[in-house]
């Protein structure tokens, strides 16, 4: 039986994973996620996608797939990075109000028992309210989303600065592409209805 892995470290990621395949499992990689400054942003995020997948230790897997996900935020001809604090959080935010923000979410699939890859960039367009310097000190306070590309939470108190989401995966956004990763390993025979993410 083939096994379903995603190479991160993220339990959040994980996590939105296993709301469809409860039986998958990470796997450590070796990419060090590094951003070409002069790069496209599509092209960068699906490049660290596929890194992740090929940096693993394949000997810690047999007929399996490897999911690797990346996801690379783009405003004003400048990679955006998590604020990692609340100053730079503040500043973020500040900076994207009534304006719009790029979200490239890449995957990357292998299936190693036939070598059979897929990928897929989706692109989400958030546009940001026009936030007073108070509002988003207030926002702030009360979310913590430091770890956040952009500086907040879609899925959680993300509506009180943004004012629209134009995407075709609701899920995209959060650092996952749940529609086209559940049709892709359709069509790599994964039972997206068998909870334990069995094949066919």
């Amino acid at each position: 039986m083939k096994k379903l892995f995603v190479a991160t470290s993220s339990n959040y990621k994980l996590a939105i994973l296993k709301m469809v395949y409860k039986s998958i499992e990470t796997i450590s990689h070796h990419s060090d996620e590094h951003i070409n400054e002069q790069g496209d942003p599509k092209d960068e995020s699906l490049r660290i996608a596929k890194d992740k997948v090929l940096s693993i230790d394949i000997s810690k897997i047999k007929n399996d797939i490897v999911i690797g996900i990346d996801q690379v935020p783009y405003f004003n001809n400048t990679f955006i990075r998590k604020p990692l604090t609340k100053v730079k959080q503040i500043e973020q935010l500040t900076q994207f109000s009534a304006e719009t923000v790029d979200f490239y979410t890449a995957v990357y699939i292998k299936d190693f028992s036939n070598q059979l890859t897929a990928s897929h960039v989706d692109t989400t367009q958030v546009t940001f309210r026009k936030n007073s310097k108070h509002s988003i000190e207030k926002y702030v306070e009360m979310e913590d989303a430091l770890d956040c590309a952009g500086g907040f939470k879609i899925e959680s108190l993300g509506s009180l600065v943004i004012s629209k989401v134009a995407s075709t995966d609701p899920f995209a956004l959060q650092g996952v592409p749940l529609l086209w990763i559940v049709n892709q390993l359709s069509q790599f025979k994964i039972n997206p209805l068998n909870s334990l993410a069995e094949e066919s």
